[in-house]
């Protein structure tokens, strides 16, 4: 019969039926300390796995950005659910020039969001704009939308798009499903 050298507080190795005999005499269920042992084993391989899955799908995002070939093969096949819209006050304009027309500015804001447009909306801490989500395919559409406000009209406020989605580097879990066990 072979043993298995465990390691123990009073002597520095004993053989495991040395050991289980000391765990019954303890009133210890010897079978239920190693599956435990066990259990607690595997979830930690588990966890680094995971791990080590999470820091390969983040350094294959941060390879994809970096890499232009690669850039350029994603950046023709994400899917768009959105167009992120930070407005900006242009640096001349007043504070009452644009208090002059923010009535008529929220009134077109709230129309847009309870038309579905405007998925999200806030200020800006710095208090020099505001920052949209709006629910459209392209930039173009988010273009139109944002030019329709009065703000935009008047000509108070520069605009900053850009196209979102769903976070790239998740397709590739999708990719090879770890089988199910």
């Amino acid at each position: 019969m072979a043993y298995i050298r465990v390691a123990s507080r009073h002597q520095p190795s004993v053989s495991r039926r040395n050991a289980d005999s000391r765990l019954f005499r303890a009133g210890v269920d010897h079978k239920q300390s190693w599956s435990f042992a066990v259990n607690v084993a595997n979830r930690t391989i588990e966890s680094a796995r995971n791990a080590v899955l999470a820091l390969a799908l983040s350094l294959t995002g941060v390879t994809s950005m970096t890499n232009p070939a690669v850039a350029q093969t994603q950046a023709s096949s994400p899917t768009i659910t959105g167009v992120l819209v930070i407005s900006t006050a242009k640096a001349a304009v007043s504070r009452e020039q644009v208090m002059a027309v923010m009535p008529a500015e929220i009134r077109g804001t709230v129309q847009l969001y309870l038309g579905g447009k405007i998925r999200e909306w806030y200020s800006r801490g710095d208090g020099r704009g505001a920052v949209f989500l709006l629910d459209t395919k392209d930039v173009a559409e988010a273009h139109a939308i944002m030019d329709g406000l009065p703000l935009a009209k008047e000509n108070l406020l520069d605009h900053e798009y850009i196209a979102v989605g769903p976070l790239f580097p998740l397709r590739l879990l999708m990719a090879n499903p770890e089988p199910k066990q």
